[in-house]
C-alpha cells in the first residue's frame, strides 16, 4: 500500500526531522550541564556538612559554587527558549518552501 503525504504532512515531517537533529545537539549539552549541577550540589552539601560539625566556611569557593549553580540552571532555560524559536523558524520556513514549490509545480501561474 502506498501513501502520499500532503503539503502539510511533508512540512510536519521536515520540521520533526529538524527537531530531532536539534534535540540531539542540545540534549548532549544539557546532560553535561546536569552533571555539573550534580557536582556543584555535592560540593555545597560537603561544605554544609563540614560547617555542621564546626568547620569554617570558605566564602570565596562557596560563592563561586553558588554562582556556577545559578548559571547552570539559567543556561538550560535559555537553551530551551532558543530551541523553541529555532523549531518555529524551521517549521515556518519548511511550510513556505513546501507551499511555494507545490504552487509552482502545479502550473497554476497566470500569464496575461
Amino acid at each position: 500500500m502506498l501513501y502520499q503525504l500532503s503539503r502539510e504532512g511533508e512540512a510536519a515531517e521536515h520540521s520533526l526531522a529538524q527537531y530531532d537533529a536539534a534535540l540531539g545537539t542540545r540534549g548532549a549539552l544539557q546532560s553535561v550541564a546536569l552533571e555539573d549541577i550534580a557536582v556543584l550540589l555535592a560540593s555545597l552539601r560537603h561544605t554544609v556538612r563540614a560547617h555542621d560539625v564546626g568547620g569554617a566556611i570558605d566564602a570565596a569557593p562557596t560563592h563561586q559554587a553558588m554562582r556556577s549553580l545559578r548559571d547552570r540552571f539559567t543556561e538550560p532555560a535559555e537553551n530551551a527558549v532558543a530551541f523553541m524559536g529555532s523549531i518555529q523558524r524551521t517549521s515556518r520556513r519548511s511550510w513556505r518552501t513546501r507551499s511555494s514549490s507545490s504552487n509552482t509545480s502545479s502550473g497554476s501561474s497566470a500569464i496575461s
